[in-house]
This record gives C-alpha cells, sequence and structure tokens, in this order.
C-alpha cells in the first residue's frame, strides 16, 4: 500500500535556488537538464502516439532536473507528464527505486490521478504526494512499466475536452505596436499565478 505523503513528495525532482550555488555548478546543472530534456523529447515523439500521458523513466537520469523536464514536456505537448529518475544513481536494479516527478494540465488532478493508481494497484507505489497540478511518487523499477499502464487507465477515463488545449488572444497587433519598448514592457506587463491562462496577442500578417 502506496504512503501518501502531501509535503515531501510533491517538490521530488527540483532543483532549489541556492545563493550559494557555484557559476560551475549552475553551468552543471543547466547542461545536465538540458541533456536529459532532449532525451525525453526525443523519446516522447517516438513512442508518444494518441497517448494522454507522457512518462518517461531512464537509468542515467538525474532526479535533481526530472521536474524541470517534466515541466517542459507538459508545455510542450500538453499532456500530464511524469519523469523517472533512478533514487540512487548506482543502484538500477529491478528492486531499486526510482523517483517521479509529475505535472499536469487543467482539469487533471494529478495528484488524485496517482492516488487512484494506488488505490486499484496497493503494490505498485510506495509513496506519493502532492496537489493538483504537480506531484512526486516513489516506486520500484520494476514496477514502471505497470503504472504507466494503470495511469493510462485512469487518463482514459477523462473526457476528450481535458486534453484539447484552448489558447485566447487578447486581440491583435497593429504594425505600430512592433518596437523593441513595446517588446520589453510587454514581457513585464502580466502575471502568472495557479489556474490564469497564458495570455496571447495576435499577429496579422498581410501580403
Amino acid at each position: 500500500m502506496a504512503n501518501k505523503d502531501d509535503s515531501d513528495e510533491s517538490v521530488s525532482g527540483d532543483i532549489k535556488d541556492n545563493d550559494n550555488t557555484s557559476n560551475d555548478d549552475t553551468i552543471t546543472q543547466a547542461l545536465v537538464t538540458q541533456n536529459v530534456a532532449t532525451q525525453a523529447v526525443s523519446t516522447a515523439k517516438a513512442s508518444n502516439a494518441g497517448a494522454r500521458s507522457i512518462i518517461l523513466y531512464q537509468d542515467d537520469w538525474h532526479q535533481g532536473v526530472i521536474g524541470i523536464v517534466a515541466g517542459r514536456l507538459k508545455e510542450s505537448h500538453y499532456l500530464p507528464s511524469i519523469v523517472f529518475a533512478p533514487a540512487d544513481t548506482e543502484q538500477t536494479d529491478e528492486d531499486s527505486a526510482i523517483k517521479g516527478s509529475a505535472r499536469s494540465i487543467a482539469g487533471v488532478h494529478i495528484r488524485d490521478a496517482i492516488e487512484q493508481v494506488a488505490e486499484r494497484y496497493p503494490d505498485l507505489i510506495s509513496h506519493f504526494g502532492g496537489h493538483a497540478m504537480a506531484a512526486g511518487l516513489t516506486l520500484k523499477r520494476r514496477n514502471f512499466e505497470a503504472f504507466v499502464t494503470a495511469f493510462n487507465e485512469v487518463m482514459a477515463q477523462m473526457d476528450d475536452e481535458v486534453f484539447a488545449e484552448q489558447k485566447f488572444t487578447d486581440g491583435p497587433l497593429q504594425a505600430s505596436d512592433f518596437s523593441l519598448w513595446f517588446a520589453e514592457h510587454l514581457a513585464d506587463a502580466s502575471i502568472w499565478v495557479m489556474g490564469l491562462r497564458h495570455r496571447y496577442l495576435t499577429v496579422c500578417l498581410r501580403y
């Protein structure tokens, strides 16, 4: 039976800001993130046709960046995304623990979806926790494929509309709007909070 932990597992896979982190460490983290992200995007494109989620794992991925990578996959594919990495990179046998970091889309409460899997298959997940848009979980490596199947069973019960991204525009831009001043001020013109949709402007090209 999985143990619920809403405070700890939800932050799995995120790099914490640290004012004392050296430039070398920052560069290394960025390179690791980019490498894992590139591999994850390539794997998702190759194996995710028609799926309602993206769930990936590799033995050589680092758990310190999987939250960032899951967020990028969610944004680029508009699907709930869970990225796993070994809990200990020195232990990747079938009984070793792997940790996953999940990011979700509007309409899919990711923690509740994971809980449904845990209730249906009590032996799959060791620990999990989180909230509507982000969660973390731990399971044994041998259970990864079974978890993918079980999670997609939960996603299959959801309405198609949930997975259709909607974008709203604030209106068209005129030719006179294109200036460096406008671009600089536009970047700081709005805030983002949970539940607030991304804002877009429409560019009309006339020939």
